[in-house]
């Protein structure tokens, strides 16, 4: 559902591939007039989108955001085999292609890890379910130890992931770096039918979920 009649007549256009707006420098067709004027700035060099933090300014407002991260050290893209985090899905995807091709395979499926302890890990979460890791004070079980220890946090009251710029304190560091999004003001998430942005991927899915069910279900 589209709340404004021009934003579902540019959503058309992705059924339709019609593409009225064209670059007079190069000729290259647009569904949308936004569209066009961020391609045109790769001509004139424009680059409104200025970083508050330092020199740096960037022609595309989503290359600011993944921009601002390099100061906040947040790092929201995650390596399912290894750990490792990124600021950028791009780099992520990379890292991926260049570390973990030729890895060993677990027996149960394809998947393929570089060190024995992931693939352990990975057993247990998609395989066996195997939680050997044990809360002492109510029971719940665990497939891994750092889950079993940020859970701990609940009953014990630690906040050790402070916010530097409030009062507010976190049990997880991913729960910090959600939060510092409410001061950077940086959307990541956007939803691939109508462009709106979000701060973090559960208010994306809830959006998606109750403004476009119908689109979805078609």
């Amino acid at each position: 559902l589209f709340t404004r009649s021009a934003d579902l007549k540019v959503h058309h256009r992705v059924h339709t591939n019609e593409r009225p707006f064209e670059c007079h420098i190069c000729s290259k067709r647009f569904t949308s007039s936004g569209d066009l004027k961020r391609h045109t700035r790769t001509h004139t060099g424009e680059r409104p989108y200025q970083c508050q933090l330092c020199p740096s300014a960037f022609a595309r407002s989503d290359d600011l955001k993944s921009h601002l991260r390099t100061h906040t050290g947040e790092t929201p893209f995650e390596c399912n085999l290894c750990g490792k985090q990124f600021t950028q899905s791009s780099s992520m995807l990379k890292h991926k292609r260049r570390i973990h091709d030729h890895q060993m395979s677990p027996q149960f499926c394809k998947k393929q890890f570089k060190w024995i302890t992931s693939l352990k890990m990975h057993s247990r979460i998609i395989h066996t379910n195997e939680r050997p890791f044990k809360c002492d004070i109510c029971s719940k079980r665990f497939s891994q130890a750092c889950d079993l220890k940020t859970h701990t946090r609940i009953h014990t009251g630690d906040r050790p992931y402070q916010c530097q710029q409030c009062p507010s304190a976190f049990v997880e560091s991913g729960a910090l770096k959600k939060h510092l999004r409410s001061h950077t003001g940086e959307t990541p998430f956007q939803c691939d039918l109508c462009g709106k942005q979000f701060t973090d991927s559960s208010n994306m899915s809830r959006h998606k979920k109750t403004i476009h069910a119908q689109e979805t279900s078609l």
